[in-house]
């Protein structure tokens, strides 16, 4: 007999988005982020990971939820999780990212806790007028 989450993975993996934004939200400001973009990766992986337990037409859904859920959170959230997002829809259809950890011409990004290069790329600063922009107010994850 095997252990099933009370929740379910559909809303397991949406929770993890959930604090994947609000972690990513967190790293503007932040004299050393690097603790907050690990705690983010960390989301991300427990999302993908319950996202591969979802039947493909349910992580097809819940992937399209994501960009309602971003949008709730401040614009720069949307600017910074935009690589990952972009690496996760193709990897849901086969597709793989280099051995560069990039995909897609270096528009899609594998999500890493750290970084060999100095400052992770999450944590650069986004566009100035992104930082301080609030949610607009985008409607929950669609059921």
């Amino acid at each position: 007999m095997g252990i099933a989450p009370v929740a379910g993975p559909r809303d397991l993996a949406v929770r993890c988005f959930t604090a994947v934004c609000r972690l990513t939200a967190r790293i503007p400001g932040q004299p050393r982020p690097p603790a907050t973009v690990k705690d983010a990766a960390y989301a991300w992986r427990q999302m993908v990971f319950h996202l591969s337990l979802c039947a493909p037409d349910e992580q097809r859904r819940i992937v399209g939820g994501m960009d309602g859920e971003v949008a709730r959170h401040p614009a720069h959230v949307a600017a910074r999780l935009a690589p990952v997002l972009a690496g996760l829809r193709p990897v849901l259809g086969g597709g793989q990212f280099g051995a560069d950890g990039m995909a897609d011409g270096g528009r899609a990004r594998r999500f890493l806790g750290w970084t060999t290069d100095g400052r992770h790329w999450l944590a650069e600063p986004a566009a100035p007028d992104l930082e301080g922009q609030r949610p607009n107010g985008a409607q929950r994850w669609q059921e």
